[in-house]
């Protein structure tokens, strides 16, 4: 069986919901109608920046602006380290 690394999610509840489907309802939430309406993602991308604050503070942008890619079947994700190690 291939091995994955997941990163244990450590503020699961506090920025975000911590149940699947409460987490779904946030992100659908989110969506906007014209983001909603669209067939299909619109964009082919080999990168993309997308805001990670809190998804009361910028969770419609980064939802929205997902909306329009085609996300590749692997992807590479970076982000900050918060804690200072």
């Amino acid at each position: 069986m291939k091995k994955t690394n997941i990163r244990i999610p450590s503020v699961a509840g506090q920025f975000y919901s911590a149940s699947k489907q409460g987490l779904n309802k946030q992100i659908e939430a989110l969506i906007s109608p014209e983001a909603a309406g669209r067939e299909k993602p619109t964009t082919d991308v080999i990168a993309c920046m997308l805001p990670h604050a809190g998804y009361m503070y910028s969770g419609a942008v980064a939802v929205n602006t997902l909306c329009c890619l085609n996300i590749k079947e692997k992807i590479i994700l970076i982000g900050p380290n918060h804690t200072g190690y």
